[in-house]
């Protein structure tokens, strides 16, 4: 009989509060654990769950030019997403409506981090500055 390895541990939960929005009613569901790289702006957590970053991100195979010629932008751009988190575990937050996910390593905010890195562009007037 085969043990079955441990699956790596996910929490979910909810948190209340809100910074602008539903005068501290608001209730966010959060996730925290270790997550993959599948795109530059979609991560899979272990248990499977999918989590899109609210950022405009090169398209899955583009292209991109720089003083070298071509080079597969949407790749580096995964790649960076990708080395930046290494092993450290994401926490993510979506409000219980519909609002979008945003990500985070430590106190760094994921989709900020590709907006001012030249990876991404920003989808919310919040990170047009950056």
């Amino acid at each position: 009989m085969e043990l079955d390895a441990p699956k790596p541990k996910v929490i979910r939960d909810e948190v209340k509060g809100s910074i602008n929005h539903g005068g501290g009613d608001t209730t966010w569901n959060r996730i925290i654990g270790k997550a993959k790289v599948l795109s530059a702006n979609t991560i899979e957590f272990a248990d499977g769950t999918r989590i899109e970053l609210d950022i405009t991100v090169p398209a899955p195979g583009q292209m991109a030019m720089n003083s070298e010629g071509l080079y597969p932008c949407s790749l580096e751009a995964a790649e960076f997403l990708r080395t930046f988190i290494g092993d450290r575990p994401v926490m993510c937050f979506k409000n219980a409506g519909d609002g979008p996910d945003m990500g985070y390593v430590g106190d760094t905010n994921l989709e900020r981090l590709m907006v001012v890195s030249g990876w991404a562009l920003a989808d919310h007037s919040s990170l047009h500055a950056d």
